[in-house]
């Protein structure tokens, strides 16, 4: 919820920065070096947001792959997120992709 009301109240530039902080903290826990945040940044800009709604997926997909790492059961929220992103609400989006980023991120690490 927090994202949603720092993304209404910066005018979409809080928007952009959860971007690439999401995508960098997925690159990092999974070891990716096919995701490349500050260039999804940048074509989501260069889109005016078109980029934006592809991530909407690819950022939901690379979070099933967090949630086996985590030991919890995928909960793809894919789909929705891009329905959500195409009729205008992006942000709604972005809180779905939160909620189930932050039960990754509380989730107890299983021992390597």
């Amino acid at each position: 919820m927090v994202v949603l009301i720092l993304t209404l109240i910066t005018c979409g530039l809080y928007g952009l920065l959860w971007l690439w902080q999401v995508g960098t903290e997925l690159e990092q826990h999974l070891g990716r070096d096919d995701v490349n945040p500050g260039l999804d940044v940048l074509f989501t800009v260069l889109t005016v947001g078109l980029w934006g709604i592809y991530l909407m997926y690819r950022y939901p997909q690379l979070l099933i792959e967090a949630q086996r790492k985590a030991g919890l059961a995928p909960h793809d929220v894919s789909v929705v997120s891009v329905i959500l992103a195409a009729l205008g609400l992006p942000y709604v989006s972005m809180v779905l992709i939160q909620i189930e980023l932050n039960k990754v991120w509380s989730a107890p690490q299983p021992s390597a």
